[in-house]
């Protein structure tokens, strides 16, 4: 008997400091996560070179996954990630889906009037365009979604295309829980230079997506592809980077790459977003904006 309490005491001698050393550094990890969350956000800064013929360099800001919501994106911090991107002066500013944040319960979650009201805010010479996210479809809230960011100013594409002067963007919606088509925006592309007596367009034609996979489906005439949702892993992107984007059919989780559609390369550009879902912590992945220069 006595041999077995002189065990257990040892055993409570090893196990409980351990125990105690690893809460410690799961909540020193979680504290610097929190951190990483809520800086301001890195501006990523990229330049293509196109064959396609511009009168002048085109700047173009690309932001996504905001998802608005406490703690670490409350309508203040993401007023101030708008005033960043506004003090890029880009020429274009192109939003990639995932406004709100979808959490356990709605317990981060503000109402969606205050996560798109500060989006109207952002300013660009040919204005801003935008594209739903999966978050953003959830709940059947996509339609309501829509409408607070067509008032807010921002232009929505929803498998539509928009003609621009010096560029053109075609849209789509997300497909997970939107109905992300790229049929109906190659019509709609198509419909529009019929109008204006075009048989092509003359300039950069960009693809806008929330979800890298749709790039696979661009049509012959993209020059580039934007999208978001994959965070850059979030965390730790060593251990979650592949596995995201096998999951998403990337070559990457972020950065510049290329896909191949239709048989051709097309240039991609992931970005890991400004927000965070699920929990609110980035480790080894910090928020950043897009400055994307097409020259």
């Amino acid at each position: 008997m006595k041999t077995n309490s002189v065990r257990g005491r040892v055993r409570r001698r090893i196990i409980l400091p351990v125990i105690g050393a690893a809460l410690a550094a799961i909540a020193m990890t979680a504290w610097a996560g929190y951190r990483e969350a809520g800086q301001t956000p890195i501006v990523v800064r990229y330049r293509l070179q196109l064959a396609t013929p511009l009168a002048r360099p085109l700047h173009i800001v690309l932001m996504s996954d905001t998802h608005a919501g406490r703690p670490d994106m409350p309508p203040a911090r993401l007023m101030s990630i708008v005033e960043q991107a506004n003090a890029l002066q880009p020429d274009l500013i192109l939003l990639a889906g995932d406004y709100v944040k979808r959490a356990p319960f709605g317990l981060s979650e503000i109402p969606p009037e205050q996560a798109i009201a500060a989006l109207g805010r952002l300013r660009a010479r040919l204005g801003v365009v935008a594209v739903l996210g999966n978050n953003d479809c959830q709940g059947h809230r996509g339609n309501m979604i829509a409408g607070l960011l067509e008032r807010a100013g921002v232009r929505l594409l929803r498998n539509q295309a928009l003609l621009l002067p010096g560029v053109a963007v075609l849209g789509t919606d997300d497909i997970i829980h939107c109905n992300g088509n790229m049929g109906p925006a190659k019509i709609d592309f198509a419909r529009q230079l019929r109008q204006r007596g075009l048989k092509q367009w003359p300039g950069p034609v960009i693809l806008l997506t929330h979800e890298p996979v749709m790039s696979r489906y661009a049509p012959p005439y993209a020059d580039l592809a934007v999208a978001g949702h994959t965070h850059g892993g979030q965390m730790f992107p060593a251990l979650t980077g592949p596995i995201v984007a096998r999951g998403t059919r990337s070559p990457a989780v972020r950065g510049l790459m290329t896909v191949i559609a239709e048989k051709r390369r097309v240039p991609l550009i992931i970005t890991s977003g400004v927000g965070t879902n699920n929990l609110p912590l980035r480790i080894g992945v910090p928020p950043e904006i897009v400055l994307l220069t097409l020259r």
